[in-house]
């Protein structure tokens, strides 16, 4: 079985990615020469500009479904990353057929010319979403899928993705490929860009702007959230150890929240005056989409093999967030009030809505050098467990509460305050 040694070569698929764009870098830090291969519909080669002229790196643009382009470059490694897919939600919706062919003709091209050329090891990196809608708690590798009807897009996504685990453990157990699956779950941070669909970029860029956070359904999702670095830490560790071999193993965060409460988190962060937007799913996806409510990882198995924990919470990847959003875009920080500048948007504006949508007016204002928030029409300091929240639905004049908003804050502050030098999809 073909080990990853300091000199060895590693392929790595959709390199030019979020993720792989890390994982190419990790990787020539460590002394390996690197091959990317991306065909760059979702990938950017400005992704790869840090490491473009760094000995040992070459890009080669190309698509994981060209068989003999595969086969050459695995020809050229001796480890393969193959992270290549079609990205978000919304892709899965608009392009069913596509997605779902890509994803596993994609997985047996690279398995198939691994086990050609002698057995080069295989890192397939693939999604918490192969879970479905398991509401348990804390999922295990070896927990029951629980999946919704095959008519939704969603669930064909999992499939695929399910169906490429497959042929990593086939390959693996009857003709001795040298396979590792992990299923990440929600990995944030630096390069991640808002046009996947992917939550924390988008309520960014939308909190910066000064516009509407959208949040689809009633918020109540909850979601854990991995920073890029300590997910590429975990695919390093994998490949390290040989006991990891033929296994399966989560990545992700044990620091969970809700979408809502995200959103909330986001506009505090960010100094922002933006209100939170809830949109429904048909609106957005058509009917019969169908979402899941909790993904959390249980992380024992890579924990006990490779000592693995994540070093970073959600703070710090909301602030690396916005950080990067505002140098990209930007924007630029109040030196007066510490408040970043939102565009046009004032704190009174009306925001248009739909048939059946909420709007929910969150003020996280930035009270002077102490940092506390100060609750809209209010002189009174607080946390992220007092922010003003109201919501109404449209065409009524009572509010609808929204508590889950706030009772999803609140538990973050009994978790103690977000300090920003504290280590931290829908």
């Amino acid at each position: 079985m073909t080990s990853t040694t300091p000199t060895s070569t590693v392929l790595v698929t959709g390199g030019a990615g979020f993720i792989g764009s890390h994982l190419t870098e990790a990787l020539l830090d460590q002394g390996h020469s690197v091959l990317v291969l991306d065909d760059l519909s979702t990938g950017s080669e400005a992704a790869l500009e840090a490491v473009a002229r760094r000995s040992g790196f070459r890009f080669v643009k190309g698509s994981v479904l060209d068989r003999t382009l595969v086969d050459d470059l695995t020809r050229q490694a001796g480890t393969v990353v193959h992270l290549a897919d079609v990205v978000g939600l919304p892709s899965y919706v608009e392009r069913r057929l596509h997605s779902f062919t890509t994803s596993i003709v994609g997985a047996e091209n690279v398995l198939r010319a691994a086990h050609r050329h002698g057995g080069r090891k295989v890192l397939l990196v693939g999604s918490s979403e192969i879970y479905g809608k398991s509401l348990t708690g804390p999922v295990a590798e070896g927990a029951d899928r629980v999946l919704g009807d095959t008519g939704a897009a969603r669930w064909s996504h999992c499939t695929a993705k399910a169906v490429d685990e497959i042929l990593a453990t086939a390959y693996h157990r009857e003709l001795g490929v040298p396979t590792i699956v992990v299923r990440l779950f929600n990995t944030a941070g630096p390069r991640q860009g808002a046009g996947s669909g992917a939550v924390v970029p988008t309520f960014v860029r939308q909190a910066l702007k000064g516009a509407p956070l959208t949040v689809h359904g009633t918020g109540r999702q909850r979601r854990c959230f991995t920073h890029v670095a300590d997910a590429v830490d975990a695919l390093l560790k994998l490949l390290d150890h040989p006991e990891a071999v033929g296994g399966v193993f989560n990545i992700g965060s044990d620091e969970e929240t809700g979408i809502a409460a995200l959103a909330a988190r986001v506009i505090e962060r960010a100094g922002s005056n933006s209100p939170i937007h809830l949109v429904s799913y048909p609106e957005t996806y058509g009917p019969g989409h169908d979402d899941i409510e909790r993904a959390l990882p249980d992380t024992t198995r890579i924990r006990r093999l490779t000592g693995w924990r994540p070093q970073r919470g959600l703070v710090e990847i909301l602030d690396a967030a916005i950080a990067e959003a505002r140098r990209v875009c930007g924007a630029r920080d109040d030196s007066a009030g510490g408040v970043v500048s939102a565009g046009t948007a004032e704190p009174d504006e009306p925001v248009s809505r739909g048939p059946g949508e909420s709007v929910v007016r969150v003020s996280a204002r930035l009270a002077g050098p102490a940092g506390h928030a100060e609750a809209a029409g209010s002189a009174q300091p607080t946390g992220l467990a007092g922010l003003a929240v109201t919501a109404g639905r449209a065409g009524s004049t009572e509010p609808a509460g929204f508590p889950e908003l706030a009772e999803a804050a609140e538990r973050a502050e009994s978790a103690g305050p977000a300090e920003p030098a504290e280590p931290a999809l829908v």
